[in-house]
């Protein structure tokens, strides 16, 4: 690991900032529980908890407190990606369907892949995130039990994260339980591992029933891809016990009527990609009928080796066009409620609500501030009937017009600059390492 610590060296500006007291006002703030906006509000951090949202007068300005000038800009709860990958690798394969990109790309720059490679793809991933507003992400490790380097990339980013090993094998899962249980004397809370599988459909049925049991007894989440391609078994995962509260399924693409009656009684969250799906013309979730049913849902970026970007707002603009193109509705999916799909609704599918995805007393103090100064977001309406600052953060609005993030109550991204890791030395280090295992498949 010499040389993972030397690059760490090179890179790391400072550890995050310890949470202060913050103060965010005057504001347009969406705490994610009201579908109105608050006008001129402030928010109050004090530690790494949600002291107040309140009109600006009555807010207080605590003494010592850092100031965040929102003026002309709005207030959100931060994003919440419930599904992502994290190479160093983007762009590749454009034009190939999903499982000729993997044999050609994936299967070839991951087994080839160092501790150092993955750090820096974990890394650079997790910054452009945090500069597009998603502060917390449920991440599937790009080697086979999760690894150190990835561990310190999302703690050394200031990312909230969920780490999902991709694996498949009994000895890996157990490996992956030892870590969780480590995690756990510790009492980490931003960082933690979860448990997953690859795909269910080549995991032998003990494997899944040890999950089950592990994830029962630990309190964490198993993350897996399913019916992504075409449709899974959702019998395999029944019989091992794993439907139920705590399953979270990423991309549910070609579930049936039977499936989604079946998720939604169990309390099964699903993870909803919309780019991803669209990318590799693998087809469109029915995410009206997984919402009416009573399914949990939430946004997921995927890996930007898969959708280019990791942009939480592009996800919700597609996911609301391509839900009113498929029902030729423009009331299939509204503003409001692609919104909280990226909020509350990211944080309920992963376990979190009433933690994250809401601006309240008592919350994670995970806030971000997105500048609505430019043209592109003129004019913004406060009053009724024209309303529409929603419409213009999921229509018009892009990860990057966020100015300012917050994590755990500390300011991470300030003026568009990250606070943490130097944003130009990671990518100028994930473009090297790219090179270089492209240059040996």
């Amino acid at each position: 690991m010499r040389r993972l610590i030397l690059f760490l060296t090179a890179v790391l500006l400072a550890a995050p900032a310890m949470a202060e007291t913050l103060l965010l006002r005057p504001a347009r703030v969406f705490d994610g529980v009201n579908p109105v906006p608050h006008e001129k509000w402030s928010v109050l951090v004090e530690g790494d908890r949600i002291a107040s949202v309140a009109p600006a007068g009555d807010a207080g300005s605590p003494p010592g407190a850092t100031r965040i000038d929102a003026t002309g800009c709005a207030v959100l709860p931060g994003l919440v990606s419930c599904h992502a990958h994290a190479r160093p690798f983007r762009g590749l394969g454009d034009g190939l369907g999903m499982m000729a990109w993997h044999d050609r790309f994936v299967h070839q720059f991951s087994a080839r892949m160092t501790p150092e490679d993955a750090y820096v793809g974990a890394a650079n991933t997790f910054l452009e995130m945090l500069r597009n507003g998603i502060t917390t992400v449920q991440v599937m490790t790009s080697i086979t039990v999760v690894e150190d380097s990835e561990v310190a990339a999302a703690t050394d980013s200031g990312i909230r994260a969920r780490l999902v090993p991709h694996v498949v094998e009994r000895d890996d899962v157990e490996a992956t339980i030892a870590r969780i249980e480590a995690e756990a004397a510790t009492g980490a809370d931003r960082v933690r591992t979860w448990l997953g599988l690859e795909v269910p459909e080549i995991a032998e049925p003990g494997t899944m029933r040890l999950l089950a049991e592990a994830a029962e007894r630990l309190g964490v989440f198993v993350h897996t891809h399913f019916s992504e391609l075409e449709r899974s078994d959702l019998d395999r995962l029944d019989q091992a016990g794993l439907v139920r509260r705590g399953l979270n399924l990423a991309h549910c693409v070609h579930v049936d009527d039977d499936d989604i009656r079946r998720l939604a009684a169990a309390g099964v969250s699903v993870s909803h990609n919309p780019r991803s799906n669209s990318r590799y013309g693998n087809g469109v979730a029915p995410l009206r009928r997984l919402l009416d049913a009573g399914v949990v849902v939430g946004l997921g970026t995927d890996g930007p080796d898969s959708t280019f970007s990791c942009d939480l707002l592009e996800e919700a603009r597609l996911a609301a066009f391509l839900s009113r193109a498929t029902a030729r509705d423009p009331r299939a999916l509204t503003a409001d409620e692609a919104l909280r799909l990226a909020t509350t609704g990211g944080a309920e599918a992963l376990g979190l609500d009433g933690q994250l995805g809401r601006l309240e007393p008592g919350a994670k103090a995970d806030v971000i501030v997105v500048d609505l100064t430019s043209p592109s977001a003129a004019p913004v309406l406060a009053d009724p009937p024209h309303r529409n600052l929603v419409p213009i953060l999921v229509f018009g609005a892009v990860g990057k017009d966020v100015r300012d993030v917050v994590v755990d109550g500390r300011l991470v991204v300030r003026d568009r600059v990250v606070q943490t890791l130097n944003e130009r030395e990671v990518a100028a280090e994930c473009q090297r390492r790219a090179r270089r295992i492209l240059g040996g498949m």
